[in-house]
């Protein structure tokens, strides 16, 4: 691969043997790639809107809404404009406890702010359900996660190859402060 990105991928999955797999591929194949993860849904979010230091629950942004799902409520920001870690893409799984990845992609695709953020479900569900709700939910792409290790590489392999390497970002979404990195 030819282009080396220094903006950051977010992996949010429960499962910490696939994200530490996921990593390790991805840094192979991007050194320089800004990692980042998260072990469910609350904390992906709270990594990318940033934290309330006043509300345990809640995800910074004034004026917040209270949002529910499955697990009770949750906060997210209603304003458009946020300081956000600068994400080239979000590798997500569904099922999750707490706030689960159909709650975080609802979210994220219903934000100005991270819209255009290129979230790929990453899920070991076949189900027709959960593929067709993340599409219509605004998933860029859903992929099972193959069982066979060396069939997950080549699969990471090529979601980095197109995600990081052959795919243009809306360019709002790749706005990026180098000073920071």
């Amino acid at each position: 691969m030819t282009a080396i990105h220094h903006d950051a991928i977010l992996i949010v999955d429960d499962d910490a043997a696939d994200v530490e797999f996921t990593s390790h591929v991805i840094k192979e194949k991007i050194p320089n790639v800004r990692l980042q993860t998260a072990k469910n849904g609350e904390e992906a979010l709270n990594l990318i809107f940033g934290k309330d230091e006043h509300t345990e629950n809640s995800i910074a942004g004034s004026p917040s809404q209270p949002e529910q799902n499955h697990s009770g409520t949750f906060w997210i920001p209603k304003i458009s404009t946020l300081e956000l870690i600068p994400l080239r893409a979000v590798l997500l799984d569904l099922h999750m406890p707490g706030i689960d990845g159909f709650d975080v992609l609802r979210i994220l695709k219903s934000h100005d702010a991270t819209k255009y953020t290129p979230v790929i479900i990453l899920s070991s569900s076949r189900e027709a359900k959960d593929i067709e709700r993340c599409y219509l939910l605004g998933a860029n792409s859903y992929i099972v996660k193959p069982i066979d290790a060396e069939q997950f590489e080549q699969t990471i392999e090529k979601l980095v190859a197109y995600w990081l390497g052959i795919n243009e970002l809306f360019p709002s979404s790749i706005d990026i402060d180098m000073a920071h990195l």
